[in-house]
């Protein structure tokens, strides 16, 4: 699993290639883990620059809903905007994803 440190860029932790991301969010399904949401950011296809895309999704737990639910809609809400999201010309996407508190690993 490849990631890119974020530091350059002044924001902690790391951001992972479109594959990686749905590879964790699906670690984090199977580990009843909510997925609170990411930050997109892109990595330079030129010269490998990682550079700040101000785009990102959220996902909050809806009253009443079960732990269970929420997981499994939060995942399926981190997937598709992963799947989704198209960069400009010249660069690739990386996401930085951000799991409940007691779950995270940077």
């Amino acid at each position: 699993m490849s990631s890119f440190p974020l530091i350059s860029i002044g924001v902690s932790g790391k951001a992972y290639l479109r594959r990686d991301a749905i590879a964790i969010i699906t670690l984090a399904r199977h580990n009843i883990v909510p997925v609170l949401g990411g930050d997109v950011y892109c990595k330079s296809e030129f010269d490998n620059d990682i550079h700040i895309t101000y785009d990102n999704w959220y996902c909050n737990r809806e009253e009443f809903e079960s732990l269970k639910d929420y997981v499994e809609r939060s995942c399926d809400v981190a997937e598709q905007y992963i799947l989704n999201y198209t960069a400009q010309k010249g660069f690739e996407p990386i996401f930085d994803i951000r799991l409940a508190e007691e779950w995270q690993t940077t």
